[in-house]
């Protein structure tokens, strides 16, 4: 089978996969996928602005820390969301050593689902953090949700409906990286 048809073939799966979450999870993405739609398209205002100024390592640092700032803003209206809807909802930082040796950080927002108690995390950059990880083929690329809600377990099958290869856990360092999640 060639790797086109492959890819294709594979386009079903990431919708079963996102099916597959309990309901709790898709419940919570569906009052987060605004917030996520938002959040990308004012992070793509600052890089369209930060291409038509100068390229330079001050002006690198400006842009990190606007999307660093704009970023913890959006992390913060969805926990407040959460808890208006009686959730118990924080940012956390997750930590790993890519492989290049370099220190990562990553935050997300932990969820614990009202009244089932189930722990979930969320994301609203998966898109674009699934794309900083691993290669997503472009025929897939509009079936990879903006904002994500699942467990560990729904971002393993995520990831390895994209994937060609196994997935390796130093891909989902990421999302998981912190004791007890996943």
């Amino acid at each position: 089978m060639s790797s086109s048809s492959s890819q294709t073939s594979r386009r079903p799966y990431i919708s079963a996969a996102l099916n597959s979450r309990s309901n709790a999870a898709k419940t919570l993405n569906e009052l987060i996928k605004i917030h996520g739609l938002e959040f990308a398209f004012k992070k793509d205002g600052v890089k369209r602005d930060m291409e038509r100024g100068c390229k330079s390592a001050l002006a690198d640092e400006y842009v990190s820390n606007n999307l660093h700032n704009l970023r913890t803003q959006y992390l913060t209206k969805v926990i407040n969301l959460f808890r208006q809807k009686h959730h118990v909802a924080e940012i956390i930082k997750t930590s790993w050593t890519s492989d290049d040796g370099k220190a990562q950080t990553y935050d997300i927002i932990e969820v614990i689902h009202y009244p089932t108690n189930e722990r979930l995390i969320a994301d609203i950059d998966m898109y674009d953090g699934l794309h900083q990880v691993m290669e997503i083929p472009e025929n897939l690329e509009k079936d990879v949700p903006v904002a994500f809600v699942g467990t560990g377990d729904d971002i393993r099958r995520l990831v390895a409906t994209i994937s060609d290869e196994g997935v390796e856990e130093a891909l989902l360092s990421k999302w998981l990286a912190r004791n007890g999640i996943g």
